[in-house]
């Protein structure tokens, strides 16, 4: 049996995901939100179904009113916080990052 994500989030904390179709656009996306001061919790995780990848993060310095400041999301991702998203996640994907991703991953891009 294949093991689920281990999704680290306190429950009460809302989230963002961040839809994208290449690992290229995901490491864009971390190393631009880790550029421009982003301070919240995130994972990674990787749909093998659809080839796409997904960027967990909690709110942190990520809120409505700092949105201006992360114009990487038009670019690179689709933002959301549907809860059938969080679902697809947690039944048919599989982690790349599952602390810090945004820090992590950012070092990639």
């Amino acid at each position: 049996m294949r093991e689920r994500p281990a999704l680290d989030f306190d429950r009460t904390e809302p989230k963002n995901i961040f839809c994208v179709e290449r690992l290229e656009n995901l490491l864009l996306l971390c190393r631009h939100l880790s550029d421009d001061g982003y301070t919240g919790d995130s994972s990674a995780y990787k749909d093998v179904e659809q080839d796409m990848y997904y960027l967990l993060a909690t709110e942190g310095t990520l809120r409505p009113s700092t949105l201006p400041r992360f114009p990487c999301l038009r670019e690179f991702a689709f933002l959301t916080m549907n809860f059938t998203y969080l679902i697809r996640i947690i039944e048919r994907c599989r982690p790349i990052c599952d602390k810090n991703a945004v820090e992590i991953l950012g070092k990639l891009a």
